[in-house]
Parts: structure tokens; C-alpha cells; sequence
């Protein structure tokens, strides 16, 4: 009896070809939301806020570089940009609407800047981007094609966001044990912004006073015999600014009770009683001792020493 053998189709390329198909739909699924994603991020619109910052001057209004402009979100986010040797600046927003601005310079403060609201106990001012609040008399323009929003004019011109420059004074007080004054301290402060640094010295009543442009400080007090103090950081504003600084002596090594200034005192108070005692002694024992004359035997080359008492 012959056996007949009969060849089942080879199942793996199928499977092969469901699982590649499975893999093409998971990839699929995987891309749609990144397309979208991508689309939501090109849909997004950025704004530009440009204008010009200058220093308010008798004479002529100085492009003012280094300022930092910053535009603040509702949900507190930050966008900002640093202006320019002729005092330009450009920040990218993504939305116009609640906006606020602020203008940050060492040792400068915001006096003015066109279309745009001063907040209350702020440095910030509100930011309103209204398109028909624009146009290009005033300099207050905004371009269509760029999305862009000028809201003040050249560095040259009266519609310039202006700054000025404020000096303030940083007065205070050093002391020990609380209450008593030290007189002679060196005060050191230096700007956090600028690391520049400005110095005094307290008086007899431990006060002192320096001169400085508004800002952040790091203030050291140092004198001789006491530890340097504990460096503080100060905000020096508009209005005078006072501090009090504690200092605390240094420790003095002892010596038998002693600290080194009074034991050096001691050893030369027994020293120069030493000396004098001797002294006394040696002039007491010369009075004492009785005279002596040398006399020469002319009659003998030897010499001999007579002694008469």
C-alpha cells in the first residue's frame, strides 16, 4: 500500500505579511498626531515688538546699548531682547494680547515710553497692540507682511522709549556687641549687574555713606581686629537706602591669661625691671670696693702693685 504525502502551503510569508501590514498602520498612527502637531506649531503667528531706547539728555537723546527689553505673557512667560549700539531692539511674541513691557539698565530707570500704559507700583507698562492704534505719523506702525509692531521711532526722535540715569545712596551703620559703634571700618559694595564697586568708611558714630547708581549690591564691611562681616546683597533704590551691620571681634590666642599684646607688655615691664636692678647693683658694689694705686719700683725691672688701703 503506497502512502501518499501531501505538502501543506508554507504559512510564513504569510504571517510575515500580516505583521509588516500591522507595523506600516502602527507607523501611520504614530505620524498622525506628529502632523498635527506640526501643523498647530506652523499655524503659530510671531509678532515682533521693535522701537528704539535712548537716554534722556538736555542736549541730545544718546542711543542707550545693553537695555534689556523684556514682553511678559499673561501666564507669566518672558520673551526679550537687548538693544543694540543704537539703542534698537526687537522681541518675538507670539500672541498681542495682555501684554505688559519693561526696560532694565544699571544705574537707568523708565520715565516714558509712547503707547504704553505705566502699572502701578511697577516697572513694567502695559503693552497694547491694537492695529488701529498704529500708524506712521507717531511711529507707532505695525507692517502686515512681517507681523510687525513699531512702537517707537528712530533714536533721534521724540518717540523714543526715554531712560535716565539715577544715583542713589546707601547708608548704614556698623556696630559690635549690638550697640557699640566701630569707627574706622572700610565699607565695600559692588554691583551684582556690573561688578563695579563703590567704598566708604564708617565715621565715629559707625555710620557711613555712599553715593551709587540704583540697583543690586553685595556689601562687606572689613577692620582691623574684627572678622570681616557676612556679605549682604541690598537693593539700592530711588530712596535712601539703610542697612545696619553687625561685625564681631577676632579671637585672640591667651597666653598664661594673657592675650599677645599684654604678655609682650609684661615681659618687657620685668625686662626693664631686670636692667634697673642690675644697674643698681653694679653701681652700689663700685662704691663699696676700696681704691687701688699702681706704684713702680725704680730699683727692679720687675713691675709690683703696692696697694694702699
Amino acid at each position: 500500500m503506497e502512502k501518499v504525502i501531501t505538502h501543506k502551503p508554507n504559512e510564513r510569508p504569510m504571517k510575515g505579511k500580516i505583521f509588516l501590514s500591522l507595523f506600516a498602520v502602527s507607523l501611520l498612527l504614530m505620524a498622525i498626531p506628529m502632523s498635527m502637531t506640526d501643523a498647530s506649531i506652523s499655524a503659530t503667528t510671531n509678532y515682533y515688538v521693535e522701537g528704539y531706547v535712548v537716554e534722556a539728555n538736555s542736549s541730545d537723546n544718546i542711543p542707550l546699548e545693553g537695555v534689556i527689553v523684556t514682553i511678559m505673557y499673561p501666564d507669566g512667560k518672558l520673551s526679550s531682547d537687548e538693544s543694540d549700539s543704537n539703542g534698537f531692539f526687537s522681541v518675538s511674541v507670539t500672541t498681542t494680547i495682555g501684554l505688559t513691557i519693561s526696560f532694565t539698565a544699571y544705574g537707568l530707570r523708565m520715565i516714558a515710553c509712547p503707547h504704553t500704559t505705566p502699572i502701578e507700583d511697577s516697572d513694567n507698562y502695559t503693552l497694547d497692540l491694537t492695529i488701529g492704534n498704529y500708524n506712521t505719523e507717531t511711529y507707532h506702525d505695525y507692517n502686515s507682511s512681517t507681523h510687525t509692531y513699531t512702537i517707537t521711532g528712530t533714536a533721534d526722535s521724540t518717540k523714543a522709549a526715554f531712560l535716565i540715569a539715577t544715583i542713589a545712596s546707601l547708608n548704614g551703620k556698623v556696630t559690635y556687641n549690638d550697640e557699640q559703634a566701630v569707627s574706622g571700618a572700610k565699607v565695600k559694595i559692588v554691583s551684582t549687574s556690573t561688578n563695579k564697586p563703590y567704598e566708604g568708611t564708617t565715621d565715629e558714630s559707625g555710620q557711613f555713606k555712599i553715593e551709587c547708581p540704583t540697583g543690586w549690591y553685595a556689601v562687606t564691611v572689613y577692620c582691623n581686629g574684627f572678622d570681616d562681616s557676612s556679605t549682604v546683597t541690598v537693593n539700592v533704590t530711588n530712596d535712601s537706602t539703610s542697612i545696619l551691620i553687625p561685625m564681631y571681634k577676632s579671637a585672640v590666642s591667651q597666653y598664661f591669661g594673657f592675650d599677645l599684646a599684654h604678655l609682650l607688655m609684661l615681659i618687657g615691664v620685668c625686662l626693664g625691671l631686670i636692667l634697673a636692678t642690675t644697674a643698681w647693683l653694679i653701681s652700689r658694689r663700685m662704691k663699696n670696693n676700696p681704691k687701688s694705686t699702681v706704684v713702680m719700683d725704680d730699683d727692679s725691672s720687675d713691675e709690683s702693685e703696692i696697694k694702699f688701703p
